[in-house]
């Protein structure tokens, strides 16, 4: 796997079987994000590189993961980013995509709050 920045190559996914993190299905349930963007932030998940929390992934390679076109996983970056569940950061002019367990729990809390 590759997630060097300054490496040419295209990181690929780290197949980690089906585990599926229980708070993308709670996200989805309680109406805070689509069941489309909790299936990006599985792809996402995918590429992080569990030593630093991110991945330098393309939203071509992420679009080849949902079956979006890149400019839909655009705005759903977008959406993911202004709801704190991911950070969008660059680094040597590449940008780098974290998921944000903090700001997952806190949606979730939030809206059980409200419920």
């Amino acid at each position: 796997m590759n997630n060097d920045p300054l490496n040419d190559e295209q990181p690929t996914p780290q197949f980690r079987g089906i585990l599926v993190r229980p708070e993308f299905f709670d996200l989805v349930e309680y109406g805070i994000i689509s069941a489309s963007d909790a299936w990006l932030l599985l792809v996402i998940d995918s590429y992080v590189n569990w030593k630093d929390g991110g991945c330098f992934v393309t939203n071509k390679a992420l679009a080849a993961g949902t079956g979006k076109l890149p400019r839909q996983i655009c705005n759903q970056l977008r959406t993911l980013k202004e709801l704190n569940l991911i950070s969008i950061t660059y680094q040597n002019n590449q940008r780098r995509i974290a998921l944000n367990p903090t700001g997952v729990m806190t949606a979730l809390r939030n809206q059980r709050s409200d419920a």
